[in-house]
């Protein structure tokens, strides 16, 4: 068999444009499952640090004292959602405690906000400085408002003193696949590139078709403004999309993109050394389909799935040279299911050069080499 040839290096992103927290960007001559990849893990597997609040035997957020009217629960979803600026994940966050302690001594409503969350180093015993402090939890770049946490009523009595609250909490490495808290986007999304030449040629079209018809001018505009936001979107280019990023604040756009693709690149190494050291589950397939087998992929959705799909497809199935499949397809049969499976059929009496076992190995180790060729291009874009 002919070994498949490495993606040679080039770039994937036609066009960027940064407008404030915002970055469009167009990805172009890739598959819509590479696209999908990419967003998903932005959306999903970005690693930050957080407040791990729920389920409760997990809580890492110990409540000492809380007189206030939003109950410990409450409270715990409104710290978790906090964001957490740190992006060093190689510091010793684990001897970091965030302390949040106020009382109302006064006689008015007030608010305990970031602004008062104080950090200590438990190793030194001492605290951040108020530099550090508000880098970590910096105000809005817009408003200069720090992030409300909660309110504390002031004292009714001398016997009713004003309301307090006293929390500890501790960091940990969190992703947003598990919580949507611990996000890092407050928008990633894409759509397919419209083409604009082919709009155009159609839109004319209709044009003199409406022309030929006597129909009036304004009514020839709004059936054209009507048709470009709806049917003229139709038109679009093969295999090119346009991407709409913002962050949240943690990380730039840059960064997010290239952590994506690092994390991306870092499953489909560890897919690769899977199939390299044996440890990928592969059996003969329950079908009627021949010379079938199932690749049984452990912590594998369809964010590596489809990509990996798509490569042997492409590679194995599509291409003249190395023509040696007649199906293959992935599937994850239940969302909680924390396996997926791709199925591989071969050709009767194509040249492999050793057993189908040993051939779905060796495509997969190829279809994981060349996906990760894309996405290291991809973060080049975005150094």
């Amino acid at each position: 068999m002919a070994e498949a040839k490495s993606i040679s290096k080039v770039s994937f992103i036609n066009s960027r444009k940064d407008n404030g927290d915002v970055t469009y960007f167009q990805v172009a001559d890739v598959n819509y499952s590479v696209a999908n990849a990419l967003r998903r893990t932005i959306l999903s597997d970005i690693p930050i640090l957080g407040f791990k609040t729920f389920p409760h035997s997990e809580n890492e957020a110990n409540f000492i004292k809380n007189t206030t009217r939003l109950n410990n629960e409450i409270l715990k979803q409104r710290l978790s959602c906090i964001p957490v600026h740190i992006k060093d994940l190689s510091s010793d966050y684990r001897n970091l405690q965030v302390e949040i302690h106020k009382k109302n001594e006064s006689e008015s409503l007030e608010y305990v906000t970031t602004e008062d969350f104080r950090i200590k180093d438990l190793t030194s015993g001492s605290y951040l400085s108020e530099t550090a402090t508000r880098r970590i939890f910096p105000p809005d770049p817009i408003t200069e408002d720090y992030i409300i946490f909660c309110r504390l009523k002031p004292r009714i009595s001398a016997e009713v003193p004003g309301e307090e609250i006293h929390i500890d909490a501790k960091l940990s490495l969190r992703t947003a696949a598990e919580n949507s808290a611990f996000n890092v986007v407050s928008t990633c999304a894409y759509g397919m590139t419209v083409d604009k030449v082919e709009q155009d040629r159609k839109w004319q079209e209709i044009q003199e078709k409406l022309i030929t018809e006597d129909t009036p001018k304004d009514r020839v505009e709004l059936v054209k403004q009507n048709w470009y936001n709806h049917e003229g979107k139709r038109n679009v280019l093969r295999d090119s999309f346009d991407f709409t990023l913002e962050t949240i604040g943690i990380y730039n756009n840059n960064e997010i993109v290239s952590i994506a693709c690092d994390v991306l690149v870092n499953q489909l190494i560890e897919l690769s050394n899977k199939a390299q050291q044996d440890e990928l589950d592969i059996e003969k397939s329950i079908s009627t389909v021949k010379n079938s087998y199932d690749i049984k992929l452990k912590n594998i959705d369809y964010t590596i799935g489809k990509v990996i799909e798509y490569m042997l497809h492409e590679k194995f199935y599509k291409s003249p040279d190395t023509n040696h499949l007649s199906y293959v397809g992935f599937i994850k049969n239940h969302p909680h299911d924390d396996y997926s499976v791709i199925r591989m059929s071969f050709i009767d009496g194509a040249d492999m050069g050793g057993d189908m076992i040993s051939m779905c190995k060796q495509d997969i180790k190829l279809a994981c080499k060349l996906c990760i060729d894309i996405f290291k291009d991809i973060k080049d874009d975005f150094a």
